[in-house]
């Protein structure tokens, strides 16, 4: 056991994994017969990820450098049940953590079990490794579109450059239960509670005056398809506008103001107006986030955190000073690098996922793709599932991130105990601290203040603080180097049982 807690605990790299295979989403909407524009302009999206009976959620360590055996957690946030090997082959039996299958938020709850380990007096030396990931997958039909695939996995440790102080009722199908019309409803109902109790902590535990949507510079949500977030943003300017209609913005909506709240969640004439008026900002500080959301399509537990890759690769390092973080994402490039196959030949993948869906004692042979076709390098992919239900996996070739060479590169050897890093060129944070009453309303929230000292022209890193807020999370505000509000709902609504897509 550890003398002494942990500093500055927090993610050491991220990895955002999408599959090599995409439709497009106007050839979806011709092979669907449908209008042209009701998936890419009704739902936002352009392309999806999608995959074969073979191919899992994760994407596993080997692409980071990282022994196994330095790993003493492993967290794993999905919507989907799935089981954890490979531990065992080098020799780690001692490895703790657990899955984390509730809907959307499983994967920040693993996240905020592996941040408690390593700042708790259990903690034992060794990184903790946080997998978020599904693969969505709906029934022919209008749901089907909606779908997507992605993890995303973070390696947490002390020291470390970046630091944080959907029911599916029926599992003998991998489709969830659809009433959209009640989730989008339940999304934004959601959003106003988060949205206007945060600003009320802003205004009596932070002091800020009148904070709005103008106060921050990003916006990340939980994406269950990219519509829906244009939507929602709209909306947080709905909700400025009762709390200060007299702002010049909304000259153009006063006919909004005497509205009743339950009518305004299902006025078409509302949602466009506040779309109309909030389109600007949304451009600048919400589109550019959306950029693995748009091509990769729904991801479950790894949305949030997918936005959250999606803007560490595009926020200007003037800004935010991690280049070797988005050296290694890399994602613009890596989305280009895929395959686009037909909509006919996305039916037919689909229909093999239903058919071998829930199945033991069987061989995945995949759609006849070749594995070069199919999957990435670095990819683990299924190979058998025996009589007793375990499933082994081969591997694709490993390719090392540059980031993970250059983090172990200043780390050193690993140990039992993760030395002191004495010097990294990219921004640092400190200090997490969170609300665990906060849980039960939304996937929680996060807010950075800057602490760096001023010393002149003294050479000195920047530091930050990110902390946990009840029930909305944002990542710094007033006046901070850099601002981002993370928006990633649990419904507070009863009926959540029918599987919503928030």
């Amino acid at each position: 056991m550890l003398t002494a807690y942990p500093e500055n605990v927090g993610i050491l790299a991220i990895e955002i994994y999408f599959p090599k295979r995409y439709v497009d989403q106007a050839e979806l909407e011709k092979h669907d017969k449908v209008s042209t524009g009701k998936y890419t302009i009704g739902l936002g999206q352009t392309k999806m990820g999608f995959c074969d009976d073979r191919e899992a959620v994760q994407n596993l360590v080997e692409k980071y450098k990282i022994s196994y055996k330095d790993i003493g957690r492993l967290e794993v946030g999905t919507e989907t049940i799935i089981l954890m090997k490979l531990f065992a082959e080098s020799n780690n039996t001692e490895v703790e953590g657990i899955d984390t299958t509730n809907a959307c938020y499983g994967g920040t709850n693993a996240l905020f079990n592996a941040l408690n380990w390593i700042e708790s007096s259990s903690w034992d030396g060794r990184y903790a490794l946080v997998v978020a990931g599904d693969i969505a997958v709906y029934a022919s039909g209008p749901a089907r579109p909606t779908g997507g695939a992605g993890c995303v996995a973070m390696l947490l440790g002390k020291d470390a450059p970046i630091v944080f102080d959907r029911d599916k009722p029926n599992l003998t199908s991998e489709f969830p239960e659809v009433d959209g019309h009640l989730s989008n409803e339940c999304y934004l109902k959601s959003l106003d509670l988060c949205y206007n109790r945060y600003l009320e902590k802003l205004i009596t535990k932070e002091n800020c005056e009148n904070p709005s949507v103008k106060s921050f510079d990003y916006f990340l949500f939980h994406t269950p398809y990219c519509k829906l977030i244009q939507k929602s943003f709209g909306r947080l300017l709905y909700n400025d506008f009762i709390r200060k209609s007299d702002d010049p913005i909304f000259e153009s909506v006063q006919k909004f103001k005497s509205m009743k709240s339950e009518e305004t969640y299902k006025s078409k004439d509302l949602e466009k107006a506040f779309i109309g008026i909030s389109k600007t900002e949304y451009e600048n500080k919400v589109k550019p986030t959306l950029l693995a959301a748009t091509e990769i399509g729904n991801m479950y537990c790894a949305s949030l955190y997918g936005c959250l890759a999606a803007a560490l690769s595009i926020i200007p390092t003037d800004e935010l000073p991690i280049p070797e973080i988005q050296e290694s994402l890399d994602i613009l490039n890596r989305l280009k690098s895929r395959i686009e196959v037909t909509p006919e030949k996305f039916e037919e993948v689909m229909n093999l996922r239903e058919k071998t869906h829930g199945k033991m004692d069987f061989q995945a042979v995949g759609d006849g793709s070749s594995l070069e076709d199919t999957f990435f390098k670095g990819t683990y992919y299924l190979d058998t599932i025996d009589s007793k239900w375990r499933r082994t996996y081969k591997p694709g070739g490993v390719v090392a991130g540059s980031l993970t060479a250059k983090l172990m590169s200043a780390l050193g050897t690993i140990g039992s105990v993760i030395p002191f890093l004495q010097s990294v060129d990219t921004t640092s944070f400190s200090a997490l601290s969170y609300i665990t009453s906060s849980l039960t309303g939304a996937h929680g929230g996060f807010v950075i203040e800057d602490l760096t000292e001023d010393k002149g022209d003294e050479k000195q890193e920047r530091r930050f603080n990110l902390n946990y807020i009840h029930y909305f999370i944002n990542i710094t505000y007033c006046s901070t180097q850099i601002r981002i509000i993370i928006i990633n709902m649990k419904s507070l609504i009863s009926e959540n049982e029918h599987g919503f897509l928030c």
